[in-house]
C-alpha cells in the first residue's frame, strides 16, 4: 500500500505546501493544531480540493490538477473517522455499521456486520443508539462503519481529542487490536506524542502547513516517548513542536 501527494492551497493567510510519499502501513500527521494536518486528509478525500499538485493512492490517481482529475469523495475508496464519529443517531449500532453497504444481498450485509461486531466486541449492544453508549464505544462503531467498506486507505483525524487520559491508552490498545485486521493503509492525525508512537509507523511532522520531518519513528525518537521527549540528533531542530499532551 502506497500514498503518493504533492498538493498546494492558498486560504485567506495559510497556505498548505505538502509532499509526501510513504509504502508504510500507518502514518502520523503530528504537528500542534492549525499546521495542515487535517486539511491534508480532507484534499485526500475529497471534501477539500487543492488549487494545484496530485494525489494518488497504490495506482489510483484521485487528484490531478495538470490532468483535469478529481474523483468524487462517493468514488474514493476511503474511510474517514471524524473528531465526533459522525454516527446516526436515529439509527442503532447494527444499522450505522451496515449503512455502506446497501450495494451487496441482505445476507452477505448481516454476516460482514456481524463479523464486525464480534471485531469490535460490541455484539450484545447492537440494537442500541448512539446516545445510549459510551465514548470509547461510538468510536469503535465508527471505526467499524468504516473498515466494513473495504478502504484501501483509513483516514482517522484525532478519535482520541475528546477522551480523559486513562481511557485514551485503554482505547489505544483496543484500536491497534482492531487495525491488526485491516490490510490498507491508515493516516492518523494527532498532536498527541504518545499516540503517535504507539500506533504509528512512520511520523510526518507538520508545521505551518509545510511538513518538516518524514521518517519512520524509530529514526525520529530513539526511544518510546514519555514524560520529557527524546529525538534524535538529526531532528533536534523539531524539539520545540514535539510535546507531549
Amino acid at each position: 500500500m502506497a500514498i503518493s501527494l504533492d498538493i498546494h492551497k492558498q486560504l485567506d493567510k495559510f497556505r498548505l505546501d505538502i509532499h509526501l510519499h510513504t509504502d508504510g502501513k500507518n502514518i502520523c500527521l503530528f504537528g500542534p493544531s492549525g499546521s495542515g494536518k487535517t486539511m491534508t486528509l480532507n484534499c485526500i478525500s475529497g471534501l477539500e480540493t487543492p488549487d494545484e499538485g496530485y494525489i494518488r493512492v497504490n495506482d489510483i490517481v484521485y487528484y490531478h490538477s495538470e490532468e483535469n482529475r478529481n474523483i468524487p469523495t462517493a468514488k474514493r475508496k476511503i474511510g474517514y473517522v471524524l473528531q465526533n464519529y459522525a454516527l446516526f443517531p436515529h439509527l442503532t449500532v447494527f444499522q450505522n455499521i451496515l449503512f455502506g453497504l446497501h450495494h451487496l444481498p441482505k445476507k452477505e450485509r448481516i454476516e460482514r456486520g456481524m463479523h464486525f461486531l464480534d471485531i469490535i466486541h460490541l455484539s450484545t449492544l447492537k440494537d442500541r443508539y448512539p446516545s445510549q453508549l459510551s465514548g470509547g464505544q461510538q468510536q469503535r462503531v465508527a471505526l467499524a462503519r468504516s473498515l466494513i467498506l473495504d478502504p484501501d486507505i483509513l483516514l482517522m483525524d484525532e478519535p482520541f481529542s475528546a477522551l480523559d487520559y486513562n481511557l485514551k491508552k485503554e482505547l489505544r490498545e483496543q484500536l491497534l487490536a482492531i487495525l491488526s485486521h485491516y490490510k490498507g493503509q491508515t493516516v492518523f492525525v494527532t498532536h498527541n506524542l504518545e499516540e503517535a508512537y504507539d500506533i504509528c509507523d512512520s511520523i510526518a511532522v507538520y508545521s505551518q502547513g509545510h511538513i518538516i520531518a518524514l521518517d519512520k519513528k524509530t529514526e525520529i525518537f530513539p526511544e518510546p516517548p514519555r514524560l520529557h521527549v527524546s529525538v534524535a540528533p538529526k531532528y533536534a531542530h523539531m524539539a520545540g513542536l514535539l510535546q507531549s499532551d
